[in-house]
């Protein structure tokens, strides 16, 4: 009979166990995840190493939409830490040393509209991809370096899952005139 109860509470025990250790870890990488953010934004100069804050959707537009499995963010442009947009193409109003921080920065508002959706930056299980529309001067086509500012921002707060494929494109103009639009899409928990 001891017998028995040993082999029904073992794997209960086993059970509780893995429950009680998948807990933790999940735990762990959220606390992980907030402090790489803060971190990378404190870095950057925004005040207290917050997220900024972003306006509440409006008219017919979402900053983001959950789909199955798929979070769908509206593009983001680059904004300062005190707020004000970053407007112009590269190189001519942008410089190419600094655009990399500008795609950083868009980068940072996705991250803020993952929050905002989702609750908890821990449902992002990976960035699935990423599209840049670079504003750009006749003839320049450096884009690879300028896209490295947003995915190494991914990858710094996300880990591994914020490794993603990216497509990038050099355009004429963006919506009143910002540098860059960074669109992304994430799977979610």
């Amino acid at each position: 009979m001891k017998t028995a109860i040993r082999s029904k509470i073992r794997p209960a025990f086993v059970l509780v166990t893995l429950m009680l250790a998948a807990a933790t870890a999940s735990a762990q990488a959220t606390s992980t995840v907030e402090s790489r953010l803060k971190a990378e934004l404190t870095a950057m100069g925004y005040p207290e190493g917050k997220l900024p804050n972003l306006l509440p959707d409006s008219g017919p537009w979402l900053h983001g939409a959950v789909v199955g499995n798929l979070l769908f963010l509206s593009s983001a442009a680059p904004q300062d830490a005190n707020g004000q947009w970053i407007k112009g193409p590269i190189p001519s109003r942008n410089s190419v040393q600094d655009a990399p921080m500008l795609a950083r920065r868009a980068c940072v508002r996705q991250i803020a509209r993952m929050k905002q959706v989702l609750g908890d930056l821990d449902r992002v299980k990976r960035i699935a991809y990423v599209r840049f529309n670079i504003a750009v001067d006749p003839g320049f086509s450096e884009l690879t370096p300028i896209a490295e500012g947003c995915s190494t921002l991914y990858t710094a707060v996300f880990g591994e899952a914020g490794k993603h494929p990216r497509v990038m494109e050099g355009v004429s103009a963006n919506p009143s005139n910002t540098a860059m639009e960074v669109e992304t899409i994430v799977e979610v928990r």
